[in-house]
């Protein structure tokens, strides 16, 4: 069988091929039949997205009031700190 190997844009040098992609996930379809929580936590994070995905605007009209909070206190922080606003000193260094 020839295959080509990927090519991920502006990587010059090709990824692995399907054949050994598929060989690495040999190890996984050993374990997975001895724990099956493997698995369903896959289909739980997979319909926790799907769900996700479908109130995306719901979410976002929710998260509005605490996106804007946020902004707003960062806002503050920046004035109250001096290090943080722009050309007012040097940014501390850490230390340990």
């Amino acid at each position: 069988m020839d295959e080509t190997p990927y090519l991920t844009p502006g990587v010059d040098e090709p990824g692995p091929g399907l054949m050994q992609r598929a060989a690495a996930i040999l190890p996984y379809a050993r374990y997975l039949p001895k724990n099956p929580a493997l698995l369903l936590g896959a289909a739980a994070v997979g319909l926790v997205g799907v769900l996700a995905w479908r109130n995306r605007e719901r979410i976002a009209q929710a998260a509005q009031p605490l996106l804007r909070n946020a902004a707003a206190r960062g806002a503050e922080l920046r004035e109250r700190v001096p290090f943080l606003r722009d050309g007012a000193g040097p940014a501390p260094t850490p230390t340990r």
